[in-house]
């Protein structure tokens, strides 16, 4: 019993790391000078914790953002807070996340930058359906389609239709949910 115990308190002391990219990321952000490339490395670490650890992620693009804000630095800005809002959609905190996506949405909008602002449509689809508002997530999935059609990207113009579809399915207007 006592090996048992030991080799349980030896495993926990010198456990492999479970994620070797966000080592590897946080060792990267110990070394990196620039303030703009702290941004983006705790953006990508806010997305290598993602779905397994989203308080981590959460904790990332927080000091993501407020680095950004000191330099206004509006890429940093947007990513920051689609970071954020995809974190409140793990976690489960739907009215933060859509709040910092109307913030990247903001910031998409005054950069005149349409691909920031299709990727916070899709983001604003997603959290409006989880709170059970799919009239307001239908008006962000009709933009996403249209953009989708114009850039003819056919992987995004599919979640765009399915996510559609599945808003109508729940407000149970079923020939709606088909003819799409």
């Amino acid at each position: 019993m006592r090996k048992i115990v030991l080799f349980f308190l030896l495993f926990l002391f010198f456990k492999p790391s479970v994620n070797g990219q966000i080592d590897s990321l946080l060792n990267e952000l110990i070394h990196e000078k620039t303030d703009t490339g702290k941004v983006l490395l705790h953006i990508k670490i806010a997305y290598e914790y993602g779905w397994n650890s989203p308080d981590s992620s959460v904790v990332h693009a927080t000091a993501a953002k407020e680095i950004s804000k000191r330099l206004n630095y509006q890429k940093g800005l947007f990513l920051s807070y689609i970071a954020l809002s995809d974190s409140r959609y793990v976690t489960g905190d739907y009215g933060k996340g859509l709040s910092e996506a109307k913030e990247a949405l903001i910031i998409a909008r005054k950069n005149k930058r349409e691909d920031w602002e299709m990727k916070t449509c899709g983001t604003l689809g997603l959290l409006y359906t989880q709170t059970g508002k799919y009239k307001d997530a239908i008006g962000y999935f009709e933009t996403l389609i249209t953009s989708n059609k114009k850039n003819k990207n056919e992987k995004g113009l599919a979640t765009a239709i399915n996510n559609l579809a599945n808003c109508y399915l729940s407000l149970k207007d079923y020939p709606k949910s088909i003819e799409i």
